[in-house]
């Protein structure tokens, strides 16, 4: 006989609209046919679902997990007697797929190809190297992985149970894209909905203390500006002409160190002039050692340069500022897109009074001078 020595026996949904809707299936087994088991009064029209369907197979699983297999679905069909294959003591599980993306439905002829019957039908896509065992990168996370416990819909929603998250998906797969019956890879929905509840084993334990230092970056107001101008850069001669300027700033909010960069325009902010040193036929080195003395005299309090006044004249005076200061060559002389140097410095050192100030100004004048 064709049932003996089998356990399970393959089978294929005709109806699933069970009238009592306890998940029950009209099932044809695939190795017997559908009018041979019927009894010889049977009445298609009424007779459907009543005692004397020898179709109706219950759900194996429990009547709290509802898994309903769509019509013409494989199914696994188990009886309690296989040498009594009509009566009611009969059950059915879902049987297999050919790949995730057909769960929404499997015809029951494709579904053979997972099986011997089917070893001649052609196989789907793998999403997991068979070598390696890594899931695509391009589809991760859309379905379970091995350890997640899931509940899948046949659609595309899910409910995934990780080892400390829960994820609650709808929309996981992209709606346009996994529509069609023959995609082969699955696109993800970047605008998927989801819910996810999680937990940390990590347990907060109080250490030791710890010093820890924040530096912040104040904003100050800047009180002066150094403007210092070449007036004969077109000279051909081996000498230059010119001047270096100390201004106060006005304290507004456009002069705040954070406010000021190198396109800022200051000529409305200047205050007073507080002091001025003019020179004549100097070289380019003597030029640019009277420049950079001229700002490292701001930075430290006092200008003293030989041959010229010193600022302030009075002994044991020194020039007010919270920061270090602004130093520009003159605007109208210099174009100011190409020659411009600004820098706002919150160490009295870190500009012309330290190497890199100097060195940075210093290499600017040297491109002035053209020979």
């Amino acid at each position: 006989m064709w049932f003996k020595n089998k356990n399970l026996f393959p089978g294929y949904v005709k109806d699933n609209k069970d009238p009592m809707m306890l998940g029950r299936v009209r099932v044809v087994p695939t190795l017997e046919r559908y009018e041979d088991s019927l009894p010889e009064d049977w009445n298609e029209e009424n007779d459907k679902w009543t005692a004397k369907d020898p179709f109706v197979f219950l759900p194996l699983l429990p009547y709290y997990i509802n898994q309903v297999p769509k019509e013409n679905e494989y199914v696994n069909l188990i009886y309690y007697d296989n040498r009594e294959r009509l009566d009611a003591n009969k059950f059915y599980i879902q049987g297999p797929i050919t790949r995730p993306q057909n769960n929404s439905k499997e015809d029951w002829k494709n579904s053979q190809s997972m099986l011997a019957t089917g070893e001649f039908f052609k196989q789907a896509n793998q999403l997991r190297d068979r070598k390696t065992g890594i899931t695509d990168p391009k589809i991760y996370g859309i379905y379970p992985e091995p350890g997640d416990n899931a509940i899948l819909g046949r659609g595309t929603a899910d409910v995934v149970v990780k080892e400390n998250d829960v994820l609650i998906r709808a929309g996981k797969l992209d709606p346009l894209k996994s529509s069609s019956a023959d995609f082969n890879i699955p696109v993800p929905n970047d605008k998927r909905s989801f819910l996810q509840i999680s937990t940390s084993p990590l347990e907060k334990i109080k250490g030791e203390p710890k010093t820890v230092t924040e530096y912040i970056k104040e904003s100050r107001q800047v009180k002066n500006l150094v403007e210092w101008e070449i007036t004969n850069l077109a000279t051909t001669g081996t000498t230059f002409d010119g001047s270096v300027k100390l201004y106060s700033l006005i304290p507004v909010p456009e002069t705040l160190s954070n406010k000021i960069f190198l396109t800022s325009d200051l000529d409305s902010y200047k205050g007073t002039t507080l002091y001025e040193l003019n020179f004549t036929g100097k070289t380019s080195e003597e030029s640019l050692t009277i420049i950079n003395d001229f700002i490292k005299g701001v930075n430290i309090g006092k200008i003293n340069i030989d041959g010229y006044l010193s600022y302030p004249s009075q002994d044991g005076s020194n020039i007010a500022s919270s920061e270090a200061p602004i130093v520009v060559p003159d605007v109208d002389v210099v174009d100011p897109g190409h020659w411009r140097f600004i820098e706002v410095a919150l160490a009295q050192s870190s500009l012309a009074g330290g190497v890199g100030g100097v060195t940075q100004v210093k290499e600017r004048l040297k491109s002035t001078f053209v020979e």
